[in-house]
């Protein structure tokens, strides 16, 4: 058994937490609110991770958000634009899931 002596958040500079925050975030925003949650749930029950990550990018290409975190947008492509006042990231569907997956406690792809 390894055992981690720091958390990732305390080796992280304050950009870094700021773009995982913001990561994380938009992440679990596409996933509850993109009406791809049931399916991504499902495939990710079964660990069919090719079709949920399927459902995920459909989801991330079609649905966008601003709130008083942050706004996001995907102009039907691979890449979406995260921002808030003090941030301006670009993130690939792929690198979102992926987030998704850790925030849900999947092994990485």
């Amino acid at each position: 058994m390894q055992m981690e002596l720091f958390d990732n958040n305390e080796i992280m500079d304050e950009e870094e937490l700021k773009r995982k925050e913001a990561k994380e975030y938009t992440a679990e925003m596409i996933y509850r609110s993109s009406g791809e949650r049931i399916q991504i749930a499902t495939h990710l029950q079964n660990d069919d991770f090719q079709n949920a990550f399927k459902a995920f990018d459909h989801g991330f290409r079609t649905f966008g958000f601003s709130d008083d975190n942050y706004r996001f947008l995907s102009p039907v492509s691979p890449k979406g634009t995260i921002k808030n006042d003090e941030l301006n990231l670009e993130v690939t569907s792929k690198e979102l899931f992926q987030t998704l997956l850790d925030l849900k406690g999947y092994e990485s792809l």
